[in-house]
């Protein structure tokens, strides 16, 4: 059984969410540190995952989620510091980039402090396969035990990757009052014609 971690883009500005589940609440939107950048309520539709990271691991996935979901200051560039607060917003929206960058420091500092031989096989499914060399800026590498595959979706927020959709719940068996309604129906008569 492979456990999850899901991060989702806002295909407007380009904010990430991360989540221990396929479907966004809430409560996530406390990821993003600056309230006046923050969206006052969560709209599914224009949410997109962008990455999955799939390992085997509850504990090694717990890490991940604690590392990842307290927000972070993103530093200015000495260009920007003079700008109003309007011009400064698309760079400040802008987590992508950053988010993947910092993914890949977490995975290397759980390495360094546990050691490769008790670090699980990780799979990150990624939506755009591009994105996964843009870390090579920073000087950075992902670890050995990092493989990338193709997320796929429909209609741009539906996973449709095998491995990574949960199980359908199983059928439950109808309730007493179900059944007595199915056996205690009549039959309506068909109209004369």
């Amino acid at each position: 059984m492979s456990l999850n971690y899901y991060l989702f883009r806002q295909i407007q500005n380009k904010q990430v969410l991360g989540s221990m589940t396929p479907r966004l609440e809430g409560k996530l939107l406390k990821q993003i540190k600056d309230i006046k950048l923050r969206p006052a309520h969560l709209r599914h539709d224009l949410w997109t995952p962008f990455l999955v990271a799939s390992q085997n691991s509850p504990e090694f996935l717990s890490w991940t989620h604690t590392f990842f979901s307290h927000p972070i200051e993103k530093p200015l560039p000495a260009e920007l510091l003079k700008e109003s607060r309007v011009k400064r917003r698309p760079f400040l929206l802008d987590d992508v980039t950053l988010k993947v960058e910092r993914l890949c420091r977490i995975y290397h500092y759980l390495e360094a402090k546990h050691g490769r031989d008790r670090m699980p096989d990780v799979k990150l499914y990624w939506e755009q396969e591009a994105l996964q060399d843009c870390i090579q800026a920073k000087g950075l590498e992902w670890p050995d035990f990092v493989s990338h595959e193709r997320l796929w979706l429909r209609r741009s927020r539906y996973i449709q990757n095998p491995e990574l959709v949960p199980p359908p719940a199983p059928e439950l068996p109808m309730s007493s009052r179900a059944n007595w309604a199915a056996r205690n129906t009549t039959p309506v008569p068909a109209p004369e014609a």
